[in-house]
C-alpha cells in the first residue's frame, strides 16, 4: 500500500492533504451532495435563470475525499433541474443521458428532477475545501437512493 510518504512528500504536503481531506469530510460531501449557490458562482457553472436547478456531485464520495488532490483535482457534477413531476421514461437508469431523480427537501416536501448528462461540468476541488454542501431548513437536501 502506498502512503503519502511514498510519494516523496514533505510532512508539510502531508499535513496540508491531510487537512484538506478533513476540511472536505466535515463539510459532509459526499456523491448525491447538493452544491450551493456560492459554490456554483465560484465554479463559475452554467445557471439557466428560467429553471429552478441544483448542482449535484456525482463523483465517487472516496474520489472526492482523496488526501491527494493530484490524484483527483476535480470533481463532476451534473445539473438536475426541477420538475413539475418524476419523468417515468428517465427513472432507474433506463436512458444513459438523463437520470430522474427524488429529492426530501424542508418540510419532507418531495422535489422532482432530471439530470441530464449533457450538463456535466467538473469543478476544481480545492472549492469543495471551504463551501458545505447546500441546507435546506439546516438540513442537506436528500436525494433518494444516494
Amino acid at each position: 500500500m502506498q502512503t503519502f510518504n511514498d510519494q516523496n512528500l514533505s510532512v508539510e504536503e502531508t499535513l496540508l492533504a491531510d487537512q484538506q481531506f478533513d476540511s472536505i469530510l466535515k463539510n459532509g460531501w459526499r456523491q448525491g451532495s447538493i452544491a450551493s449557490q456560492e459554490l456554483v458562482l465560484a465554479a463559475k457553472l452554467p445557471i439557466e435563470e428560467q429553471i429552478r436547478q441544483y448542482y449535484v456531485v456525482v463523483s465517487h464520495s472516496c474520489d472526492l475525499t482523496n488526501p491527494r488532490t493530484d490524484f483527483e483535482p476535480k470533481v463532476e457534477l451534473v445539473r438536475a433541474d426541477v420538475t413539475p413531476a418524476i419523468d417515468r421514461d428517465s427513472v432507474s437508469a433506463r436512458s444513459p443521458r438523463k437520470l430522474a431523480l427524488t429529492a426530501r427537501g424542508a418540510a419532507n416536501a418531495e422535489i422532482c428532477l432530471l439530470a441530464q448528462i449533457e450538463t456535466r461540468q467538473f469543478v476544481d476541488r480545492n472549492l469543495f475545501i471551504t463551501q458545505p454542501p447546500i441546507l435546506i431548513c439546516g438540513c442537506p437536501l436528500k436525494l433518494q437512493g444516494c
